[in-house]
């Protein structure tokens, strides 16, 4: 005998309730509706197990890859470099350069930093780029901290 929870008795028994309702009003157009009902709560049923199968295993290389960002410089730099000087067509590494200094300089000013309203992003990769060319011996440290540092050092704030 096979164990089932009670939601799933519970919509197998109004299922096969339907179609034996359905079978005894005696009508060949109700019986039809009814077995095309059961189809389809059935393979919705099903659909929705395979939906979220599908999500997760396409989700989880993107989380992982989240979880494990490597934030040095040693990593974040090269796609820096390419976004400032055009070279590669790694539009990701770009993308996530141009986005990591644009969200920082956003809030430049909680950090010390008073950059000029008109400044370009790619300048201010450029600007990026260069601190962290002067300081080679900190490349394994954490890539916001040496952009941070870099702002201050070109736009301190007045006080």
């Amino acid at each position: 005998m096979v164990h089932e929870t009670p939601a799933i008795q519970g919509r197998a028994s109004w299922i096969w309730s339907m179609l034996f309702k359905s079978s005894q009003t005696g009508t060949r157009r109700d019986c039809v509706r009814s077995s095309v009902e059961f189809r389809r709560l059935a393979w919705g049923a099903e659909m929705q197990k395979v939906l979220l199968l599908v999500a997760i295993l396409l989700a989880s290389p993107i989380i992982s890859q989240a979880l494990a960002r490597d934030w040095s410089a040693n990593v974040q730099l090269p796609g820096c470099r390419n976004f400032v000087e055009k070279t590669n067509n790694d539009y990701f590494a770009q993308g996530n350069c141009a986005g990591l200094l644009e969200g920082i300089l956003y809030l430049a000013e909680e950090y010390g930093v008073c950059a000029p309203a008109n400044i370009d992003t790619r300048q201010v990769a450029r600007i990026v780029v260069r601190y962290i060319d002067h300081h080679p011996a900190r490349l394994d440290n954490d890539f916001r901290q040496l952009a941070v540092e870099a702002f201050r050092e070109a736009w301190p704030c007045r006080r």
